[in-house]
């Protein structure tokens, strides 16, 4: 009972630890042949695997209907055949690693993508028949690493894999496979009859130790800070929709000149090249060239990312806020209502709204909307902010034509 609480545990902070039905039955096989007792001992665990590996599916695309990846199942078979030598190439010579990969595209009538699959295929079958004699260490470490791996093979998608099929963190539990092999091998090499020279295996564990503890630190100081991440992925992989507009994103954030927010725009430009059906992008680039005054050039951005992601709060509030801002009242009271539809805690949205009432002559509506603003406003802690909404409500009560003074929220 304690282990399967420690499973469920494990499944609920990371899905990939499904595996571990697996693993379990691998390591019994390692110690002593596999009986049928051990097969029942582990249905509990792969029914817990199953169950939370489809909520973990369907959590993925709860809400929007948005597709990953299309592709049928002998591109993902060839992609998964390419998944082991590319992670074991990755773990043995840790020397050119990206932020995110470039996206694979696999094509069926090219034989290179055949060849990593029979390749897999062909050195299992082989340690198989040598199961009884040396293949057997080989065929455990093999097995446990193809096995840990089964969750970022491509047959099942996640998020990321719009962006890349692939992560050097996909395959943090199968390395365990790939360092205990060599480890063990180590252990028997500095046994004193199976080594002459005593000092060599402690030399070669300082050097492999050595080595890796400089590729760490030339590693880590790419990751400074976000802005300097992203540059240097940008470097190894420019073709990276995401990247470009997570980049787009903090500079625009920060930007305090013309020429940050020309960079912010450029980048959001890249990331909707790149990808047209990439909805934030098209969000951030709409939002972006509306508040530098280019409301005719992103208007169209902001209506695609609705009609990618009909769904999608920001981007109705976002284009509410430029029909607003060019005079169009009533289109903007349509799209805010839709935003508040989905998204009912947006104070600025309700200020917006009660303006553009009170532009239109509805003064029972604008009253009720700036009503709701006061009250979101105190909820969320904005005492500053009520005051002021308080302040307008009062004169436009009594028929003057103040508007409130307040600063839009940042997006």
């Amino acid at each position: 009972r304690l282990s399967l609480a420690a499973f469920v545990l494990a499944l609920l902070s990371k899905g990939s630890t499904a595996v571990l039905p697996g693993l379990l039955l691998g390591i019994v096989w390692w110690l002593r042949p596999v009986t049928w007792r051990d097969f029942v001992r582990v249905i509990p665990f792969l029914v817990l695997a199953g169950v939370m590996s489809g909520v973990s599916v369907w959590f993925q695309t709860r809400g929007e209907n948005i597709v990953f990846r299309s592709a049928g199942f002998t591109e993902r078979l060839l992609g998964a055949g390419g998944v082991p030598w590319f992670y074991l190439y990755e773990a043995l010579f840790p020397v050119d690693l990206y932020f995110v990969y470039p996206m694979w595209h696999i094509r069926i009538g090219s034989i290179l993508w055949w060849m990593p699959l029979a390749a897999s295929l062909a050195v299992t079958a082989i340690l198989w028949m040598y199961r009884k004699r040396w293949g057997r260490p080989l065929l455990f470490a093999w097995g446990f690493f193809c096995v840990a791996l089964l969750p970022a093979a491509g047959f099942a998608d996640v998020g990321f894999m719009r962006y890349s099929l692939v992560a050097d963190h996909y395959q943090h539990i199968a390395i365990i496979g790939v360092c205990a092999l060599p480890a063990a091998g180590w252990g028997i090499w500095r046994r004193p009859r199976r080594s002459r020279i005593g000092w060599a295996p402690l030399a070669a564990a300082i050097l492999a130790a050595g080595s890796l503890a400089f590729l760490t630190w030339r590693q880590n100081e790419i990751y400074t800070d976000e802005i300097t991440l992203y540059h240097a992925a940008l470097k190894k992989n420019p073709n990276c929709s995401m990247i470009h507009n997570n980049l787009g994103f903090l500079v625009a954030t920060a930007a305090q000149s013309k020429e940050a927010l020309d960079e912010a725009i450029y980048h959001f430009r890249q990331a909707v090249k790149i990808n047209p059906e990439y909805a934030e992008a098209q969000n951030n680039l709409g939002t972006l060239l509306s508040r530098a005054g280019r409301e005719k050039e992103g208007e169209p951005h902001l209506r695609q990312a609705l009609l990618l992601k009909p769904k999608y709060a920001d981007a109705q509030r976002n284009l509410g806020d430029l029909l607003f801002n060019t005079g169009r009242y009533q289109e903007a009271i349509e799209t805010y209502q839709r935003a508040l539809s989905l998204k009912s805690d947006f104070t600025d949205v309700y200020i917006n709204l009660s303006i553009a009432y009170a532009k239109l002559h509805q003064s029972y509506d604008a009253i009720n909307a700036a009503q709701k603003a006061v009250e979101l406003a105190r909820s969320q802690g904005q005492s500053a902010l009520a005051k002021k909404l308080e302040v307008w409500l009062n004169s436009y009560r009594a028929g003057q034509t103040v508007s409130p003074n307040t600063t839009q929220p940042s997006r």
